[in-house]
């Protein structure tokens, strides 16, 4: 885990530059508690605040790539992730120029960017978003990993420039950037709940996307996808596989995220997938002591089948006790270190196992991209009728709702449904969906900034490239049996794990918002809601705010589009005090509205 940020200039860069970048790097102190680096060059100043989890402090980034005695450095490079696969990070880096000083996989990178270009990225195991300075060639490269572990924000500055960092608030100290707001992507937000690929809250910057990288050459930029899920494969195996060769793709991707010097865990919510990641783990050897959430909700508590796993194994166990108490508190803390509204609830509890974690380990294994790989969501299922859509029942805000709380100039019926799908069959065009989105948008960007945000890092072995590259291939025929999906892990867990683990159904790591909201939480929902802030932006109807309110307080289900609506309004309220804490000269302080 770490944070990077830069500013390149074709012209040069400006006297102020350096500052700016050493207050943005200050300001990812929490996802790199370790050290900090900067490297400035006449066009580019680029900073790392780091987490050292491999490498120690004879790591230091940014890593500056010899250049045959020369002054200036061949390359500069700042990382932020993991590259797995051992066997070829200690290969092939001899003889460009990268010191020993550095951890294997960053001296990998580095030396296969200069000699390949963004080719090489075809080859990692890993998740990573990094920058990619060539001074000599006024080249960068910028990239994410294929499923969008990792997170890069960036904007076009004045004169062809760029800036670019590892969450949106890095980029405040930056002069010169466009903050104004894009309603129609509030509303996509508010309809979805996460912003979708590229998609950010503001009109000038956006977020590379899963699998992207800009090509920038004194002012020029180019943005390429050099990873996408392929169509032609997808879901074509029809043939289930067998026990032993699930085991060798699980354990591989496993013990390939055991590997570093400090200490690990896991999160055990007591489902298939944390449960069959800490089984492959202690039988490589490795018992991790792992966190659950404990519910004082008999319906959303998971406890029971934790607990049986942990004993099963011999794990030492963590428990997280969470509940209405901690909701207002935890959404504002959240809302400043997301950096822009994020409407997944179970970021709530997310936060709080990872804040418990990080006090013991610097790592965590998660079991994000089970589901969507090997169809664990019960609506997968479902089967739509002639009046009721699969989007309007599994979105968090139904359209119908939307156009209640919204103006109509800002509402765009596509623009606020999710992606079309592609796929053999309704429940391979679901998992393709969320392939394509929810898993990179929703979340893994959930997961980065709440571990981020407390300094740990997570590790999904299920997004392993040759385990996630295999379980694309398998088709519904496959996956499901009825209507229980995932059985090809079933028949592994089997194997492995109590009984009671193999037929239990999906759960999911949910929020019991819809009572919470009715009862302890209601008058605190609506005063926040009600208070002005929304209303006051112009997009939002407040007799249809407050007819959403009174639907849900009278039974209908409205929770989730209240939760993003309330994360819509802290964050209203808290960002433009963190853009006044930095001026740049000229720029208002008063909320602004743009569009893209």
């Amino acid at each position: 885990m770490c944070g990077f940020v830069g500013i390149v200039r074709p012209g040069g860069l400006h006297p102020e530059d350096e500052e700016q970048v050493r207050r943005a790097t200050r300001a990812l102190a929490h996802r790199g508690p370790d050290a900090q680096g900067i490297w400035i060059g006449s066009h580019m100043a680029l900073g790392v605040a780091r987490l050292a989890v491999r490498g120690g402090q004879a790591a230091a980034q940014p890593l500056c790539v010899e250049g045959n005695g020369e002054m200036t450095p061949q390359a500069v490079l700042a990382f932020n992730g993991e590259i797995y696969d051992d066997s070829v990070s200690a290969r092939g880096t001899d003889g460009y120029g990268v010191t020993n000083g550095s951890s294997a996989d960053t001296r990998w990178l580095a030396a296969h960017l200069g000699a390949h270009g963004l080719d090489c990225l075809a080859d990692i195991d890993g998740m990573f978003a990094f920058a990619y300075w060539q001074p000599g060639r006024r080249r960068l490269f910028l990239a994410r990993d294929r499923w969008g572990e990792k997170p890069l924000y960036w904007t076009r500055l004045p004169e062809g420039g760029l800036a670019f960092g590892s969450e949106p608030g890095a980029l405040i100290p930056v002069h010169g950037i466009d903050w104004a707001i894009e309603p129609r992507a509030v509303a996509t937000f508010v309809g979805l709940g996460y912003w979708r690929g590229r998609g950010t809250p503001w009109s000038a910057v956006e977020r590379l996307g899963a699998g992207q990288a800009i090509a920038w050459v004194d002012g020029v930029m180019n943005v390429t996808t050099w990873w996408s899920p392929q169509a032609e494969t997808f879901a074509t195996v029809t043939v289930p596989p067998d026990t032993l060769g699930i085991y060798w793709h699980l354990t591989s991707a496993v013990g390939s995220r055991l590997v570093g010097e400090r200490p690990m865990g896991a999160l055990l919510s007591g489902g298939l997938d944390s449960s069959l990641i800490v089984s492959l783990a202690a039988d490589a050897g490795v018992r991790l002591p792992v966190w659950t959430v404990r519910w004082d909700d008999p319906g959303w508590d998971e406890r029971v089948y934790a607990a049986a796993v942990g004993a099963h194994l011999g794990l030492e166990h963590r428990w997280v006790d969470f509940g209405p108490w901690d909701v207002p508190r935890r959404i504002e803390a959240l809302v400043d270190a997301y950096g822009e509204p994020f409407g997944d609830e179970s970021l709530l509890p997310t936060s709080a196992v990872l804040e418990a974690a990080s006090s013991e380990v610097d790592v965590v294994l998660t079991g994000d991209g089970g589901d969507e790989l090997f169809g664990g969501y019960d609506r997968y299922c479902w089967r739509p009728s002639a009046h009721v859509e699969y989007q309007d029942v599994f979105c968090a805000c139904p359209r119908r709702v939307l156009h209640q709380v919204f103006v109509p100039e800002i509402l765009d019926d596509e623009e606020s449904l999710p992606l079309r799908s592609a796929g053999r069959n309704i429940r391979d065009q679901r998992r393709w969906i969320d392939l394509h989105g929810y898993l990179s948008d929703d979340l893994l960007r959930k997961m980065d900034r709440a571990a981020g945000r407390v300094g740990i890092e997570n590790r999904a072995p299920f997004l392993a490239r040759t385990l996630s590259r295999w379980a694309m291939t398998l088709s519904a025929e496959v996956l499901w049996w009825g209507d229980v999906g995932k059985q090809p892990l079933r028949a592994l867990a089997a194997k492995l794990l109590p009984a009671e683990i193999v037929r239990r159904g999906k759960l999911g790591f949910g929020v019991p918002l819809s009572p919470w909201f009715r009862g302890p939480l209601r008058s605190w929902v609506r005063d926040r809601l009600l208070s002005g802030t929304l209303v006051a932006t112009g997009w939002i109807e407040s007799a249809g705010l407050e007819r959403i309110l009174r639907d849900h307080f009278d039974g209908q289900e409205r929770s989730r589009a209240l939760f993003n609506l309330l994360m819509l309004a802290i964050w209203l309220e808290r960002w433009p005090r963190r853009l006044v804490n930095h001026p740049p000269p000229g720029t208002p302080s008063s909320l602004k509205v743009g569009r893209r």
